[in-house]
Parts: structure tokens; sequence; C-alpha cells
């Protein structure tokens, strides 16, 4: 760290500085150090160009970052929607299913009573000729 830099701004304001304000502000500071000086060296030239890179690199990261984590929010809450409504089609069907089977009892009861109502007149009608 530069000596005696981090009292122009204040300690406590320059820990609560994104880390790329922090590396801005070195930047204005190697700037403005050097703006006295008639030929500045290629190092800092590069080196201040590289900075600039990298802080830019690293705000288009962070704002593809929270991009991504709203995305991934919005998906979650999606797929949470869609398991309620499989939820409800899983009910739907385990109903659909019991009333078709208590339909299909209801109708084997009923084709059995007739059977055996025709069988009860078929056993009369015997009796009825063996009184005969």
């Amino acid at each position: 760290m530069l000596p005696g830099k981090m009292e122009v701004m204040g300690e406590k304001s320059w820990k609560k500085q994104h880390s790329a304000s922090k590396i801005h502000y070195l930047c204005l500071i190697i700037t403005c150090e050097t703006a006295g000086m008639s030929n500045l060296s290629d190092e800092i030239k590069e080196l201040r160009n590289k900075v600039g890179k990298l802080t830019e690199r690293y705000l288009k990261l962070l704002s593809d970052h929270q991009a991504l984590m709203h995305e991934n929010q919005r998906m979650t809450k999606i797929i949470n929607q869609l398991n309620e409504h499989f939820q409800q089609f899983e009910d739907k069907d385990k109903t659909n299913h019991t009333n078709k089977t208590l339909t299909t009892e209801k109708t084997e009861t009923i084709k059995t009573k007739q059977i055996i109502h025709e069988m009860m007149r078929e056993i009369d009608k015997c009796l009825l000729l063996l009184e005969e």
C-alpha cells in the first residue's frame, strides 16, 4: 500500500469500499503521483492498463454472477411450481383410479346379482314343473 494514502480516504471508508473501487482508487493515486513527472515509465503505464482491464473484467463477472443468481432464483421458483402441479396431478390420478375401481366393482356386483336372479327364476321354473 502507499503510505499515507488511506488517510486521504479514511480507514473506515477504505474498508467499506468495493474491491473494484479500491483498485480504481489506487490507479488514481498512481496517476496523481506520476502526473508531475515528464516521462512516465512504460511499466507503470502497462500496470495501469492491466489493472484497468482487470477491473473491467471483475465488474463484468460480478454483473454476470448477479444475473445468474437472479436466473437461478427464478428457475427454482418455476421448479417448485411445477412440483406442486405434478403433485396435484398425482392426487387427481389417484382419485380417478379409486373412482374407476369403485365403479367397476359396482358394475360387477350388479351383473352378479342379475345372474343370481336369473338362476333363481330358472330354479323357480324347475320347481314349478316338478310340482305339476
